[in-house]
């Protein structure tokens, strides 16, 4: 995020998570954003995502679908 609270973006292949450490993914730090075609999803579905980790291999998570600017991160 800019000062003035806009988005910008910047791809990254990949992000270091130590064993035992967690990694909330949000708007103002790592995020990711995925496109659908128009009325594919709507706010609440469960969308699953599969991380792949070098060491520990796969893992596969649900995510909730929320309309940008729905949810407050403070």
């Amino acid at each position: 995020m800019t000062e003035g609270n806009a988005a910008y973006d910047t791809a990254i292949d990949s992000v270091d998570i130590a064993a035992g450490d967690s990694l909330a993914m949000s708007p103002t730090g790592v995020d990711l954003t995925v496109s659908a075609a128009t009325g594919q999803w709507r706010s609440g579905d469960l969308v699953p995502f599969t991380f792949e980790f070098r060491r520990s291999g796969r893992v596969t998570v649900l995510a909730v679908v929320v309309r940008p600017g729905s949810v407050s991160l403070q």
